[in-house]
């Protein structure tokens, strides 16, 4: 992970290339708050939905992230 970046995970709904709720997440410069990158499927699944992004590091300052994933969007097939 870089210094100096902040990193940012939202819950999305449904879309045109995503069949189930999912995660965003993008990476911004702390000094002027610039857009790095951004994510458009961070993480997705086209069965079950994904959300509810909790994001924690470790001793070391590893990255980790824990979602919830259940229900379909539309209800069962």
């Amino acid at each position: 992970m870089a210094k100096g970046r902040l990193y940012v995970y939202w819950n999305a709904g449904p879309d045109a290339s995503h069949t189930q709720g999912h995660i965003h997440s993008a990476i911004v410069s702390e000094v002027g708050l610039t857009l790095v990158a951004q994510t458009p499927m961070f993480i997705s699944g086209n069965t079950a939905c994904n959300g509810l992004p909790m994001i924690a590091t470790n001793d070391r300052g590893d990255l980790d992230v824990s979602t919830a994933v259940g229900g379909r969007a539309g209800g069962v097939a």
